[in-house]
């Protein structure tokens, strides 16, 4: 079977659910773009310490997805969004676990979530809060990068990490350190502006306020 486009490919997936993991697996490689759009109202179910928080389902969408990323081995563009109205906001820990499970082959990624980004709203796995260290894990592999998140780190494209585990960063520490190798890429776009959430942050030691 060639290649289908991912809107197809859903489609099919709706039919052939019952016949097993392997047959879904095999269609799920035939996938080479996928868009998710974050959208909705977060209504009542907002965070009392700071007003904001992702609505639970979007959690739990991100849970079943996860796998069927890891599935998706041919997944060469990913575009994850936030819907152009409304606000709706997301985890960067649910961010996270989507970059997470990005195949190799994932060489184009847009991640914009118009600022909504926030902490979790459990409190838990603060570490997973920042986004900055899964993008870096990419990066020798992309062509394409755009990444307008609230927070974002001034060392993301720096060498401020461990060569050995590129989640060790160094937060905001340029000092003696030079560029990350980035042999493939070709377009690079990152903006940590302010929308309407409040002012930009730089990621550090106090980001969990963010």
């Amino acid at each position: 079977m060639g290649p289908l486009p991912f809107a197809v490919l859903h489609s099919v997936l709706l039919h052939v659910r019952h016949q097993g993991q392997g047959r879904l697996d095999d269609l799920l490689a035939c996938a080479l773009s996928l868009t998710l759009r974050i959208q909705g109202d977060t209504g009542s179910h907002l965070d009392p310490s700071n007003g904001k928080a992702p609505h639970p389902d979007l959690r739990a969408g991100v849970q079943r997805l996860a796998p069927m990323l890891k599935a998706m081995e041919n997944l060469a563009c990913v575009s994850v969004v936030a819907a152009p109205t409304g606000i709706c906001f997301v985890s960067r820990q649910d961010l996270n676990t989507i970059v997470e499970s990005l195949p190799p082959a994932c060489i184009h990624l847009e991640i914009d979530t118009r600022e909504t980004d926030v902490c979790t709203l459990d409190g838990e796995k603060r570490g997973t809060d920042h986004i900055c260290p899964f993008v870096i894990r990419l990066l020798p592999q992309l062509v394409q990068l755009r990444l307008r998140t609230r927070t974002m780190c001034p060392a993301l494209f720096h060498t401020g990490v461990d060569d050995e585990d590129p989640l060790r960063v160094q937060p905001g520490n340029l000092s003696g350190h030079s560029f990350l190798r980035m042999p493939k890429i070709r377009s690079l776009l990152g903006d940590c502006g302010r929308a309407y959430v409040g002012n930009h942050r730089r990621c550090g030691a106090d980001m969990v306020a963010a």
